[in-house]
């Protein structure tokens, strides 16, 4: 009748979790993040519409058709470049890397007395 609890957890120490291997950048949290903003965007243009005089402005509307395209074009390249060049080369120098056991000092093979930073 006693209840039983069950806890799991990960120990690491500091340098273990300063090691991590890289990882890629999402492109699906650029699309939510897009989504978001969009929707954000539209809600503050409707409520301005809704409690401005009759004559309101759709200059807004037009600079963000305009604006919001190039800056997610820009963040997907960006993305893309970093997922197929800057994350290869990262993911390479971790790959390559070992830990001395006994100082902690991260070196590449072949190089031991570099260090990596």
């Amino acid at each position: 009748m006693v209840g039983r609890a069950t806890t799991s957890g990960v120990q690491q120490s500091s340098l273990s979790k300063s090691l991590v291997p890289p990882t890629k950048w999402s492109y699906l949290k650029l699309i939510l993040w897009s989504a978001a903003t969009t929707f954000v965007a539209l809600i503050a243009y409707v409520r301005v519409v809704m409690t401005s005089p009759p004559p309101v402005s759709s200059l807004p509307v037009k600079l963000y058709v305009a604006i919001a395209p190039l800056v997610f074009i820009f963040l997907f390249i960006s993305i893309w470049r970093h997922n197929h060049s800057t994350y290869r080369l990262k993911y390479s120098q971790w790959n390559d890397s070992y830990i001395c056991h006994r100082c902690g000092t991260v070196s590449r093979h072949g190089s031991a007395s570099s260090p990596l930073s």
